[in-house]
């Protein structure tokens, strides 16, 4: 793994026993992505548990709370030919300012 970062100026922590990074269920984000995602994509939001590592994990370590949110399907993500149609792209864009804004609007900003 060093070999990969060589001439880098990186840290390369251990992270063997860092929980997932699993959304806070009584935290701000849950209920922000709720609304955003009925105000742009219409409908109930389904979450899943998604196996793998994200960066999220990092933050997760460190407090914060969060979330993986993209465009695609969970089925095809990191796999072979992994694709995502540039139609879903303003959505997704849309949905993430929502969340934001949703987010923020929930500390007083």
């Amino acid at each position: 793994m060093h070999s990969l970062v060589a001439g880098v100026n990186a840290e390369i922590l251990e992270m063997e026993g860092l929980e997932g990074a699993v959304t806070d269920l009584n935290g701000l984000l849950l209920p922000a992505s709720d609304d955003a995602y009925r105000r742009v994509i219409g409908g109930e939001p389904v979450y899943r548990f998604a196996h793998g590592r994200t960066d999220a994990v990092h933050f997760r370590y460190r407090g914060a709370d969060v979330m993986t949110v993209g465009p695609g399907s969970v089925e095809t993500i990191h796999r072979e030919n992994e694709s995502v149609r540039l139609a879903e792209m303003p959505r997704t864009a849309a949905l993430l300012v929502e969340m934001l804004k949703g987010y923020a609007g929930r500390f007083g900003g």
